[in-house]
């Protein structure tokens, strides 16, 4: 018989749990619990700690779905990594670069030919 690929068993998976044994000794339940929790889902206190164990961030908060932790880096979910300094020097990054843009446009004006009116 093949698995169903359930919501949680997916959320188990990437936890490291994809084992039915193994996820029910971590919860202290029988492997007949896990199997009724993926046909018909599990409470949200254990879902929540299958989403800890994902290193998922969305558990944290919706906004953060799809970002995670691994080897000491924040993985956004298009897979780009933002080491700790990157995150504590965001504010300062970001307003460099506004500065710089408003330079930019300032002197992409000043040097822009006057505009002649039409006849």
């Amino acid at each position: 018989m093949q698995r169903k690929l359930t919501p949680f068993f997916i959320l188990r998976f990437k936890a490291g749990y994809g084992d039915d044994a193994q996820a029910a000794e971590l919860c202290g339940v029988t492997v007949q619990t896990i199997r009724r929790w993926d046909r018909d889902g599990a409470p949200k206190v254990v879902t929540t700690l299958f989403k800890i164990l994902s290193l998922d961030l969305g558990w944290i908060d919706s906004k953060w779905a799809g970002f995670r932790f691994h080897g000491g880096l924040i993985y956004t979910p298009a897979n780009e990594a933002l080491e700790p300094w990157m995150v504590q020097q965001f504010r300062s990054i970001y307003t460099g670069f506004q500065e710089l843009l408003r330079t930019e446009t300032r002197r992409s004006i000043q040097h822009r030919p006057p505009i002649r009116a039409l006849h």
